[in-house]
Parts: C-alpha cells; sequence; structure tokens
C-alpha cells in the first residue's frame, strides 16, 4: 500500500520457531571451528527473535538447553572430547516428543553412525570440504576463513 501513502505489515515474518541445533563437541573439531559454529550459531539468534533448543554430542549427549539473544555470546568447548555419534541428538528429540521445524547440526561428518532419517528437514553445517555426503539432509560448506 504504498502507492497510497501507507506502510502496512507483509506477510512475511523474521520468526523462526521450533528450531533445533547440534553441536559436535568431539575430539575431532578444533576450537577454531566450535567458535565458527558459535559465531554462527549467534548470528542466528540475533537475526531471529527466538529461542531454539540446543543439543551438544561427542559419542554422547553432553548438553542440552533453551538458548535466546539473552544467552548471547555463545561459546561452545570440547567436553568429553571422545568419538562422534550423530544419532543421541535426533534420539533426544524424539524423546521429547519434540518435532522441530528443521535440526541444523555443526560438525565435521567424521562419523558414519547415523540415525534413521527423520520427519523434519536436516541441515548439516560442516567446514570440511572433503566429507563423505550423509544418507539424508542438505550440507552446507563452511568458508575455510569462518574456522581460522
Amino acid at each position: 500500500m504504498l502507492h497510497a501513502g501507507l506502510y502496512l505489515p507483509g506477510l512475511d515474518s523474521r520468526e523462526l520457531d521450533g528450531l533445533a541445533v547440534a553441536v559436535d563437541v568431539s575430539g575431532s573439531i578444533l576450537q577454531a571451528e566450535l567458535d565458527a559454529f558459535a559465531a554462527e550459531l549467534g548470528a542466528v539468534l540475533e537475526e531471529f527473535d527466538t529461542t531454539l533448543t540446543l543439543l551438544t554430542c561427542d559419542a554422547a549427549l553432553t548438553r542440552q538447553e533453551r538458548l535466546g539473544r539473552a544467552d548471547l555470546p555463545l561459546e561452545f568447548a570440547a567436553r568429553g572430547g571422545g568419538g562422534t555419534d550423530f544419532r543421541p541428538p535426533f534420539a533426544r528429540l524424539r524423546d521429547d516428543g519434540a518435532r522441530p521445524c528443521c535440526l541444523i547440526y555443526f560438525t565435521d561428518l567424521e562419523c558414519a553412525r547415523f540415525p534413521e532419517e527423520p520427519d523434519y528437514p536436516v541441515l548439516w553445517v560442516t567446514p570440511n570440504a572433503g566429507h563423505t555426503p550423509p544418507p539424508f539432509g542438505e550440507v552446507l560448506l563452511m568458508e575455510p576463513d569462518q574456522c581460522t
């Protein structure tokens, strides 16, 4: 309605509800990569006024919490530093009865332990250009300079 001099709200929404994020904190992830993961997730929280479910995992779930803008800046650290298993975050969401709008999984994709494909979209975010493609979901390759 700009042609009539009226500024009315549009149909576009900046909401992002029901987002789940998993972060691989296994021994193969360097601190520079964890810092890059935290920066990317922080940018999402700055852009969208939302809360999200955060799950960190190596071979087992190491942390679960709800995060929002008030929790910025974010920091991640390897906890157990053990191997990697992608299944625990998916299992926890299932056990909690959660059906996120999507799951964003920050990882180097150095693992072959995948769950069955969930009924929600999955975005794998990785700095590893030589990764083996996961059996489901989309992969987003981080720029190399983001992890230095």
